[in-house]
Order: C-alpha cells, then sequence, then structure tokens
C-alpha cells in the first residue's frame, strides 16, 4: 500500500512538468546524498536541468495533511534544503500554511504552494467548460481468405475444425497459425502488432496508466488515448459510424503454416476483413484542484476517470497553465 502524501507528491511531480522548462528531469521519489553525514536523504519530489553550463536541483516537499503547516516544517526544510545541496525547495501543503510559516518560508527562500479544492468562480467555469470523452475503439474479424503455397494433391486441403472455430469468433488474440521455425503461435493480433512495430507505433496496456493533458486557456483540445492496434484504427471516424476494411500480409515459403484436414500446410496469403467503430465514454470528473503559490494560483486542474471497457480505467490529469498577468 502507497504511504499517505504519496498520491499528492505524483501529481505535484505531474503539475511541476507542466511548469518547468523544456528538458526538466523529474523523479518522484528522489534520493540525494547527504553533505553532512554522506547518507542518502529522500525527497518527494526533485526537479534538475540545466541553466546555460549551470546544473540546477529544486526538491519539493508534501505533505497531506486536514492542519495547515506551520513554521516549524518550514525551518526543517530549510535546514534540509542545505544538507542536501539544492539550490531551491518548494513546499506543497494540502491544507495550506499558517501566517508564521509563511513570512519563515518567504525570509528562508523556501517557495510555498497549495493544492487545494477550487471554489473560485473563474476556475470552476473552466472546469464546466471542460468535457472529457473517453473514445473506445472497438472491431472485429467479419472475413478471413487464406491461400496456401502450392500442393501436389489434386484436392486443396480444407481448414481445420479448430481454426474455423477460432475465426468465427471474430477475437483477434486466437490462435491460427504457426510459426514453422520454432513452432510459436500466430494469431491475427500479432500480425498487427507486427504493423504497429513497423509503423513505429507504440504498443502497451493503458489500462493502469495516467495521462495528462495540457490545456491552454480558452482553447479547445482533443486528445486521443491510444493502446494496441494503431494502424488499424487510423481513418476510423469518432461519430460512431460502423466501417470496414481489410488488411492483407503474404508469407514467404515455409515461414507459417495453418493446420488443414490434412495437416499443417504452408500459407502464402492471408486476407482478413475487418468491421470497426469507435463509441464514446463520458469521463467522470473526479476532483477539481488549483495548484497555487502564496500569491496567485499557477494551474487549474481537473482529474477524470475514463473507462475503456469492462475492468479498464484510466486516470486523466487535465491541467491549464494560467495566463501571466
Amino acid at each position: 500500500m502507497a504511504r499517505a502524501g504519496r498520491e499528492l507528491e505524483k501529481l505535484v511531480s505531474i503539475l511541476e512538468s507542466h511548469l518547468g522548462p523544456r528538458g526538466v528531469d523529474i523523479r518522484s521519489p528522489d534520493w540525494l546524498p547527504d553533505k553532512v553525514t554522506g547518507q542518502r536523504r529522500e525527497v518527494d519530489v526533485s526537479l534538475r536541468y540545466q541553466v546555460g553550463s549551470t546544473p540546477l536541483l529544486i526538491t519539493i516537499e508534501c505533505r497531506d495533511r486536514a492542519a495547515v503547516e506551520d513554521k516549524t516544517w518550514i525551518e526543517q526544510l530549510v535546514q534540509k534544503r542545505n544538507d542536501v545541496g539544492a539550490n531551491a525547495t518548494i513546499a506543497v501543503s494540502s491544507a495550506g500554511f499558517s501566517a508564521p510559516a509563511v513570512l519563515a518560508a518567504a525570509h528562508h527562500q523556501i517557495e510555498v504552494r497549495t493544492l487545494s479544492e477550487v471554489s473560485e468562480d473563474a476556475v470552476r467555469d473552466w472546469a464546466e467548460s471542460l468535457q472529457m470523452v473517453a473514445l473506445t475503439f472497438q472491431f472485429g474479424l467479419c472475413s478471413a481468405h487464406i491461400s496456401l503455397h502450392s500442393e501436389e494433391s489434386a484436392v486443396a486441403p480444407r481448414l481445420h475444425a479448430e481454426v474455423v472455430a477460432a475465426l468465427e469468433t471474430g477475437l483477434v488474440d486466437r490462435p491460427i497459425m504457426r510459426r514453422c521455425h520454432d513452432q510459436a503461435a500466430v494469431s491475427v493480433g500479432d500480425l498487427l502488432d507486427a504493423d504497429d512495430v513497423r509503423a513505429g507505433k507504440p504498443i502497451f496496456d493503458s489500462s493502469d496508466e495516467t495521462v495528462t493533458i495540457e490545456v491552454p486557456p480558452h482553447s479547445v483540445v482533443a486528445a486521443e488515448l491510444k493502446a494496441r492496434f494503431s494502424t488499424l484504427s487510423e481513418g476510423v471516424p469518432h461519430s460512431g459510424e460502423t466501417v470496414e476494411t481489410a488488411r492483407t500480409w503474404e508469407f514467404a515459403p515455409g515461414e507459417v503454416e495453418i493446420l488443414t484436414t490434412s495437416g499443417f500446410a504452408s500459407v502464402a496469403l492471408l486476407e482478413v476483413g475487418f468491421r470497426m467503430r469507435y463509441f464514446a465514454r463520458p469521463a467522470r470528473l473526479g476532483t477539481l484542484l488549483a495548484y497555487a503559490n502564496a500569491d496567485r494560483a499557477l494551474l487549474n486542474v481537473g482529474r477524470f476517470e475514463a473507462e475503456f471497457g469492462p475492468g479498464k480505467r484510466r486516470e486523466i490529469i487535465a491541467s491549464s497553465r494560467l495566463e501571466k498577468e
């Protein structure tokens, strides 16, 4: 189980990546050497980047407590900043800071920031106008044509019942062939994955990932979240219309084989028809937050939970960098 406050640290790390310069190295948590004792000291978040030839280190410490933070915590952070050699330290509290804490932070050049639920009308207007929709790509097999390399037999072999049953499910991850050199099972999904790799598309399971989207002020942004089969979904309209397409793969003799009623036979060509569509799932707005320093808000943040299918959920953090005054 994650320790108390870890969720706050992760969110602050994400928000700082929006506020920091390009190329910043963000680690959460991080371990830094103590210049006095030589021991490693844990910090909640660290930011490293270069200004010219000078490396800079900023540490962020977070507290997720019900009570406001007092001057004592600020004094502890001053000592810790000096011991690890940080150029600056930011203190983040979910509940805010006492007046003496703010004065001490300003004196010791510790920047204080709060991460709290939003109540300001202007920020709430931003949230109400922000609509998040999860587009789920659905598809299945609707046809298949298989050509075999020339056989000596005058009668063309028929596909084995197991292969026919796998194709009739319409599922792409059911093995229907095998590679000749290692006997590994091959599915239509494997072939689609290989197409994505050749096209330079990432292949990953997105169900447990957190996605961050930066929304500029007064603008509309569409962000598409994809996992597998990116090349197959290209060109499919987001309106929900069902479309059909076909994908063809050609194989050299002795590359892949398929089970027939007469045994395994070498496959020359596989043509598969797909029926595809997108459908929209509204994303539920979980919390609306403001990330601010002592003077003003820096970011508006909306946290959404989108469902991409049974048991598949993803957290989306949409943040809007506030315009400078």
